[in-house]
Formats: structure tokens, C-alpha cells, sequence
């Protein structure tokens, strides 16, 4: 007599887990979405956030399906959660931020001199890797991040050490005062290790003073990165420089993002293409 057995396939398993509701779906959103603000301090693409919340929810053994809790799209969920402030550009994919930072959505577009780049952001800010070294191509107009000894043509990147951001939350920490600030606590624990993470998590509950951090940590990134551009020469730093490539790129990915917009989940699962560029906002 033969028993059966349970689906073991990856696909198959995919099927039989629960969707989310439409209040665990806002809530992981909202969860997701002010994780990355935190992180990254920038509005991000539809497709990428996407892309994310799916593995968040993947993660917790669950899908998620805006169309299977009434909504047309990504977007149309998004815009419609009350978690989220997004901005529609057509030709392209839209901007998305927390509802808190609504207003940067309403600023000008990125030809202002006092936004960095975020590749560049990310050369300066993360953390430095053993053995690894980085610098900027001026003539590929990229971030070089490689083992081996850079080409004379690409000028050296020293990241802001670990010291010196724990030393900048210090200082943001007693800005802030002591009566009524919930990073006092926090704030004898940031030489440990995993410090920074719980300074991200108690921030995530203060909306207000995580908007403070983010322009004390902008203000301080950029001094960095300025003082370095004007003592190599380099022009390209800022954001408006890139601009043009975005625009280029614009109808391409917006035929991208939305035909991965109609592919049902368990397909796009199954896909072969390297989701970690549209989860890297590559």
C-alpha cells in the first residue's frame, strides 16, 4: 500500500504557503520600507522594493500577491497603504519613501549640488572589508571595490571607519539631551558588537528623530566626500551627474518592471535572471 508524500520541490512548496492578509502585507511594507530608509536615507525604485518584500515574506514562510488582496499593481498597493509616500514618474518606475518622508518627493529633481551619489555614498560609508580596496575610475566614471592593487588612473577611497560613525552617533546621541531621549541607553553599548544595529532599531520607533539623524549623518558624509573630491580633482560625485544615465536607462527598465509586474509569484520565483540587481537597485 502506497503513501503519499508531501510536495518537496521548491516550486511546489512555494504553492502551498499562505499568502499574506492585507494587514500583514501593510504591516511588512511598513517594516521593510523604514528598514531601508534608515539604511540608505533615499527614495526607492517600485521593482526593488518589490523584490525585497518578497524575500521578506518568503522569509516568514509566507507570499505575497497584491493582486490577491484587490489591488492592480505593486504601485496601486503601495500608494494605497498609508504606510507610504510614492511619487509616479512616467517612463520609468516610481519613487517610494515611508508616508514621514513624504516632503522628499516634493523636492527638486537631483540637479542640486549637495547630493551625493549613492554609489559613492556606499564606497565612503560601508565599512571597510580586509584585503579589499576601492577607489574611483575617472575615465569608466565607476566605484573600483577589488583585491588587487589599483590602476594608476583610479584614485584611492579610504572608508569612514567604524570608529569614526560610532563616534558620530556619540555625538547626535548628546545633541539630543538627555531628558526624553530614548538613545541614552544606547549610547554606552555603541562599542559593541551589533551596536549599530540597535541604534537602526531604537531609531525605527522615533520618526522624528530618525529624520534628524539622517540629515546629521548627510551633513557629515558629505564633508567626507566633498573634502576628498576637491583633493583629487573629481567633479562626479554629485548626484546630477548621473542624472542623465537614469533618464537613458528609463524606458528600458520601465518595460522590465513592468512585465516582472504580470509574471504570477511562483513564476517569478522560478525565474533565472539576477534578481540581486533589482534588490541592489543596480
Amino acid at each position: 500500500m502506497s503513501t503519499k508524500r508531501p510536495p518537496t520541490s521548491g516550486l511546489l512548496y512555494f504553492r502551498y504557503m499562505a499568502s499574506l492578509t492585507e494587514d500583514q502585507a501593510k504591516d511588512l511594507l511598513r517594516t521593510v520600507l523604514n528598514q531601508l530608509w534608515q539604511d540608505e536615507r533615499r527614495p526607492l525604485v517600485g521593482a526593488r522594493l518589490k523584490a525585497v518584500l518578497l524575500k521578506a515574506a518568503s522569509d516568514r514562510g509566507a507570499e505575497f500577491s497584491e493582486r490577491a488582496i484587490g489591488y492592480s499593481g505593486f504601485t496601486d498597493f503601495v500608494s494605497k497603504s498609508g504606510v507610504a509616500a510614492v511619487k509616479f514618474r512616467p517612463g520609468t518606475d516610481a519613487l517610494i519613501v515611508p508616508a514621514d518622508q513624504a516632503e522628499v518627493l516634493t523636492r527638486d529633481d537631483p540637479d542640486r549640488r549637495d547630493r551625493i551619489r549613492p554609489d559613492f555614498w556606499d564606497a565612503f560609508v560601508t565599512f571597510p572589508v580586509p584585503r579589499e580596496v576601492r577607489g574611483y575610475d575617472s575615465i569608466a566614471d565607476r566605484i573600483v571595490k577589488t583585491s588587487d592593487s589599483l590602476l594608476p588612473s583610479v584614485k584611492p577611497i579610504t572608508p569612514i571607519s567604524r570608529e569614526t560613525q560610532v563616534q558620530w552617533r556619540k555625538e547626535f546621541i548628546d545633541a539630543l539631551g538627555t531628558e526624553g531621549n530614548p538613545l541614552t541607553a544606547v549610547r554606552s553599548q555603541l562599542e559593541s558588537p551589533g551596536s549599530l544595529g540597535l541604534f537602526s532599531r531604537t531609531l525605527s520607533g522615533y520618526p522624528d528623530i530618525r529624520s534628524k539623524w539622517s540629515d546629521f549623518l548627510a551633513r557629515h558624509v558629505r564633508d567626507v566626500i566633498q573634502a576628498w573630491a576637491k583633493e583629487n580633482n573629481v567633479e562626479e560625485v554629485w548626484l546630477a551627474t548621473g542624472h542623465r544615465q537614469i533618464a537613458e536607462d528609463g524606458t528600458t527598465r520601465a518595460r522590465l518592471y513592468a512585465l516582472l509586474d504580470q509574471v504570477p509569484i511562483g513564476k517569478l520565483l522560478e525565474l533565472r535572471i539576477p534578481l540581486g540587481w533589482l534588490i541592489d537597485g543596480r
